[in-house]
């Protein structure tokens, strides 16, 4: 149907960028073409259902990144927390079948989300309640100043101590608060090389930060 249409398109390719700082291999699975057997399995039968396609090539990435060098292949999906349940199903049953699999596969998926995100979890497939869950705590102050003031002192600006105290209060050590409050603050500011971010910067940026929330 549709669906199945819509998900062998979207698994038809996958490409993966492999090496160290950018200079690398480009390597490239793709679904429609046949593997050599030592790299990649037969894919699925187009009958089956998605979750056995995303494995099949999931199977098969990893098997391509051991075969130029690599360790194995790690799957990022970050904002798990707004994931479609359909969709998050998918992948997780995916990962659920390699790692039952008597077949070694270098695979490790690694999810990031909100606080409720291990309920999301749990929702989109039941044994998802056996993941591992690291929860990360607020910043400390001390570091959400460093996360102020070392990427201004790269390109030659400071902040005085006012202005570093006020964001670092009002962000109260959540991530996304430093990132937003610093940058409407040097948007408002427009600052050179040699410059300083001040309190009257940071209250002029509060208003495009307030509309960005």
């Amino acid at each position: 149907g549709k669906e199945r249409a819509t998900w062998q398109a979207e698994l038809s390719r996958l490409e993966l960028r492999l090496g160290v700082g950018g200079a690398g291999a480009k390597a490239t699975i793709d679904t429609t073409k046949k593997q050599p057997r030592s790299q990649l399995p037969d894919a699925p039968p187009p009958t089956e259902a998605p979750v056995a396609a995303l494995e099949h090539v999931l199977r098969g990435a990893a098997a391509l990144v051991r075969a130029n060098g690599g360790a194995g292949l790690v799957l990022f999906i970050d904002e798990v927390h707004a994931a479609d349940r359909r969709g998050l199903g998918t992948v997780l049953n995916a990962i659920q079948n390699i790692d039952g699999s008597p077949t070694d596969t270098a695979l490790t998926a690694i999810f990031a989300g909100l606080p409720n995100a291990p309920d999301v979890v749990t929702s989109a497939a039941t044994f998802g309640e056996r993941s591992q869950w690291v929860r990360l705590s607020r910043l400390e102050d001390a570091d959400s100043a460093v996360a102020l003031l070392r990427p201004a002192q790269d390109s030659g600006v400071g902040w005085n101590h006012d202005a570093r105290d006020r964001v670092v209060r009002d962000a109260s050590g959540y991530p996304y608060f430093v990132q937003l409050l610093g940058s409407t603050t040097w948007e408002a500011a427009g600052p050179g090389v040699g410059d300083t971010l001040t309190l009257e910067h940071v209250i002029a940026g509060y208003t495009d930060a307030l509309n960005q929330l």
